[in-house]
């Protein structure tokens, strides 16, 4: 850097700087300033310029060390806990076939099938057919069944199909009566297990007669169809 003042009293001092990131590049900015004089301020000094011209350098010096420095690695995210217990999932449901247990009134399950194999533009494909009355099988009976006015099964909030459960078992009471009604006594004895059932706790009855299904003489009482038959069941 060099610098060339007037130095003439009160004399408004021009200087030329020439301003380079080397000593000894010859491509150098020329800059003009103006300053009073005399004194020329503390900013118009040589020492002044050379310090704030190496200013950028060390700081891109230090950025750069920075970014070719290692990183540290990032903390491994932690495990996302499971919604669902470490225990068991139970598939509860049976599947529905012409072996599907109905009431003795209900329509059965039927099957029609529609497509089965490769077509005339050679790719597979299935299709089928079916029609069964809502009330037979593994099945939801909505509040609406036997509640005018009430819920049908679109209208059930998700949340009060999900939850935790309680197993109340009355598979030894049903086993020698086919008739037995559950009590609000089978349900203050589980209480006084187990302690009181939660608020929104869903509720599941074991009767233990899944182990007949699919015989509807021995799930229902009888395997006869009809209203006449309506008189012959014996079900839990």
């Amino acid at each position: 850097m060099d610098t060339r003042r007037d130095r003439s009293a009160n004399a408004l001092c021009i200087a030329k700087i020439k301003l380079s990131t080397t000593e000894d590049t010859e491509d150098a900015e020329e800059i003009i300033g103006f300053a009073q004089c005399p004194p020329c301020p503390l900013w118009w000094s040589a020492s002044f310029w050379n310090a704030l011209i190496r200013l950028p350098i060390v700081l891109l010096t230090i950025a750069a060390s920075a970014a070719c420095s290692p990183k540290a690695e990032a903390p491994a995210p932690a495990a996302t806990a499971s919604r669902w217990p470490a225990a068991t999932l139970v598939d509860l449901s049976h599947d529905y076939s012409d072996q599907t247990v109905f009431w003795p009134t209900a329509e059965a399950f039927k099957l029609e099938k529609v497509a089965d194999g490769i077509t005339p533009q050679g790719y597979y494909y299935a299709a089928n057919n079916f029609s069964t009355s809502e009330h037979g099988g593994t099945h939801i009976d909505a509040p609406v069944h036997f509640a005018k006015g009430h819920w049908s099964v679109d209208q059930i909030p998700l949340e009060k199909l999900t939850g935790n459960a309680v197993v109340v078992d009355v598979t030894a009471k049903c086993a020698d009566q086919p008739d037995y009604r559950v009590t609000t006594e089978d349900f203050t004895a589980w209480e006084q297990v187990n302690g009181q059932i939660p608020a929104d706790t869903i509720v599941l009855i074991r009767t233990g007669y899944s182990k007949y299904w699919p015989d509807a003489a021995r799930y229902l009482g009888t395997a006869e169809r009809g209203d006449a038959a309506v008189a012959k069941l014996h079900v839990p």
